[in-house]
């Protein structure tokens, strides 16, 4: 088990659901990162001497580390059996719903105590005379048992804490995720439990009714399941009373395990851990051991119900990784800015007639219409390489590009082309020639007006499969795709030098590895989410621009070290500040001050102008209640068939910020 296996192909079984963990945090050190912060790894608090010497008493009914790990392999060689027989007996065609149901809670039970270690020792609750945790011993009251509503919803396990009995944690179960004649009974998000007949439940779609679960549990007397939608009943329990809200839900269906963190629920974010994967995993490995100790880990009664706090540490360290992702985006997309702004005026400088040079002389007020219509081409330039990196990382899900089209990627792709850029110019020609322009103009062209356009201006339409149609790219209607948005940049021709530059700021990202080297990798645009690129936009806010009318240099107090806090002066004020400790220096002459040259595109920090237009950017967690919340009663309606799906596609979304559109994301 100290040798974890790095190839991410095996852990298919892991499904990371709504950002969970950002994407590529899930690559081949994942079982690294796992197994180093469990209680069996390297960053654990709690040493072998003190797993020793707590072994005996009530608070740690594990055993030592060397014991847990006898444990652990032993869980392995019985979960296969244990999985075995259980799909021989739902797998069996004369099975029906009311009896698959009883065998996957029965396979539950067993699944927790023998593989998971959810002992009655850490459950608590009530036990059988054989010390088994007897199931749905305590009954869990959504908004307690004052409630005048009588709404209760159907727990397996309710575990508390010791100090003060609130709730710790919960085990749920729900129907077997499997497919089997004509029972399906659907996902998490679509199961539901509820106590109507089958005949008034005949409009809801994946349901399952109380009758067929009268053998696994029974509600009290004058109560109701409510909500009795699972998904809605998580939300419910997620914002319910602090002492009554878990720090995680275990939701058990039958080959597949939820593990659901309260906090970032409403942003649908949980894991999922699929057993039939794991076995499929661990037959076509040779470190099957290893494979098994990591799935054990994630969900095991150590680990959740123990102090090393491994999912939490896991999910600080992945955001510290994401934040610098997007630390480093954030730097590259305000040097993209400086860069369009520096070649717009080199390009126009050697077009003394263009409207760019003519209102670049204007004065006052026309001037600083003149520096916001250049940021707005710069932006547009910028928002355009964003949206097409993302469309591209994510083809098959978001279909916005061609997917495993060779015309696409080696013709059009913004990742071909930013491949090409990290290849070294070798002549003068090269750099100053206009190869990646054309080809964007090209791809931008594409995204702006679809292939429809293309076929139009080829005057011929292709027969057969992979020939060029209307629906090889649709059109962006957007207007960020729109010329007509630009100002001055439909004339511009950007050289390929500086094309190189955009694409690696936007593409490359720089890390120190443990020895302290900086390792270049490029940056998974599919591993960023809402939050991350709404990040990128609030930081863009913060920035004012305009054009140096005279040489500047680069001043800070001696104790600041970001350079987004660093102020510009006159040259001419060289001689008010110390040198040594309040002046940038050349990096390549550190006895002369970094000037910024008079007609350089200055693109500066002025958080007082964001706060003057209260131009603020809406976090993800606020718009899903936002949505979920204005959307709630449509869905009702939905459950109670008293509107068609098909209606959906009549509604109007009118969002009053319609800049970042965050809200229509959110939807």
């Amino acid at each position: 088990m100290d040798n974890l296996s790095k190839e991410q192909s095996l852990y298919r079984f892991i499904t990371n659901e709504g950002d969970f963990f950002t994407d590529d945090y899930l690559d081949e050190s994942f079982a690294g990162k796992v197994f180093d912060n469990s209680f069996l790894g390297k960053k654990n608090k709690i040493s072998e001497d003190d797993f020793a010497a707590s072994s005996a008493s009530a608070a740690t009914p594990w055993g030592n580390s060397a014991e847990i790990k006898a444990g652990i392999k032993s869980a392995m060689g019985k979960l296969r059996d244990l999985y075995g027989e259980y799909k021989a007996k739902i797998h069996d065609p004369r099975s029906e719903a009311k009896g698959i149901i009883k065998e996957t809670s029965l396979f539950h039970g067993k699944l927790l105590e023998d593989i998971l270690w959810y002992r009655y020792e850490v459950i608590g609750g009530k036990a059988d005379n054989d010390g088994h945790p007897v199931p749905y011993s305590e009954i869990y009251y959504l908004n307690g048992p004052d409630d005048k509503e009588k709404s209760i919803v159907p727990v397996r396990h309710i575990i508390r804490n010791k100090n003060d009995a609130s709730v710790r944690m919960l085990i749920m179960e729900m129907q077997p995720e499997i497919e089997n004649g004509a029972y399906s009974p659907g996902g998490l998000c679509k199961q539901q439990i509820s106590g109507k007949t089958p005949e008034e439940e005949s409009k809801l779609p994946q349901r399952y009714f109380r009758e067929q679960w009268k053998d696994v549990f029974k509600v009290p007397e004058g109560y109701h399941i409510s909500p009795s939608v699972i998904r809605d009943a998580i939300s419910e329990i997620s914002h319910g009373e602090k002492s009554l809200r878990p720090e995680y839900i275990l939701l058990l269906a039958g080959p597949k395990i939820y593990l659901i963190k309260t906090d970032v629920w409403d942003q649908q974010s949980y894991l999922m851990l699929d057993i039939d994967e794991l076995i499929s995993g661990m037959t076509a490995s040779q470190k099957s051991e290893n494979l098994f100790t990591i799935f054990w880990l994630l969900v095991a009664a150590p680990e959740l119900l123990g102090d090393t706090g491994m999912i939490a540490r896991l999910i600080e360290d992945n955001r510290s990784h994401a934040y610098s992702v997007t630390s480093e985006l954030k730097t590259g997309v305000v040097n993209v800015i400086k860069i369009l702004g520096n070649e717009a005026s080199y390009y126009f400088g050697k077009h003394p007639k263009s409207c760019f040079c003519q209102d670049f002389s204007r004065t006052g007020k026309e001037r600083e219409i003149f520096n916001t219509a250049v940021l707005n081409d710069c932006l547009i330039y910028v928002y355009r390489l964003l949206f097409i990196f993302f469309a591209e990382s994510r083809k098959g899900e978001l279909g916005l590009a061609p997917e495993r089209d060779d015309a696409y990627d080696l013709g059009y792709s913004l990742e071909h082309l930013r491949v090409l850029a990290l290849r070294k110019l070798r002549s003068r020609g090269e750099n100053e020639d206009f190869f990646f322009d054309n080809s964007m103009k090209k791809l931008f062209a594409l995204y702006g007006k679809g292939s429809s356009d293309l076929i139009i201006k080829n005057g011929y339409r292709p027969e057969g499969k992979g020939g060029l149609t209307e629906e090889w790219l649709r059109r962006i209607d957007s207007p960020i795709f729109s010329d007509a948005g630009l100002t001055y940049f439909k004339e511009l021709r950007i050289r390929n030098s500086e094309w190189q530059k955009i694409l690696k700021n936007l593409s490359v990202t720089r890390r120190k590895s443990k020895n302290g080297r900086i390792r270049t990798g490029l940056i998974n645009y599919a591993a960023l989410g809402v939050n991350q690129l709404g990040a990128v936009y609030e930081n863009l806010m913060s920035y004012r621009c305009y054009y140096a009318e005279q040489d500047l240099i680069q001043v800070h107090n001696g104790k600041e070290t970001n350079p987004d806090h660093y102020l510009l002066d006159d040259y001419d004020n060289l001689g008010r500040y110390d040198f040594k400790n309040e002046v940038v220096h050349d990096p390549e002459d550190p006895n002369r001050p970094l000037i910024v040259s008079k007609g350089s595109f200055v693109y500066w920090l002025s958080t007082l102008d964001r706060s003057r237009s209260a131009s603020f950017y809406t976090p993800v967690s606020l718009t899903r209640s936002t949505v979920k919340y204005t959307l709630q009663g449509i869905r009702e309606r939905l459950d109670k068939g008293e509107m068609d799906y098909r209606e959906i596609l009549d509604l109007k979304i009118y969002e009053i910020p319609m800049l970042s559109t965050i809200q229509i994301l959110a939807a």
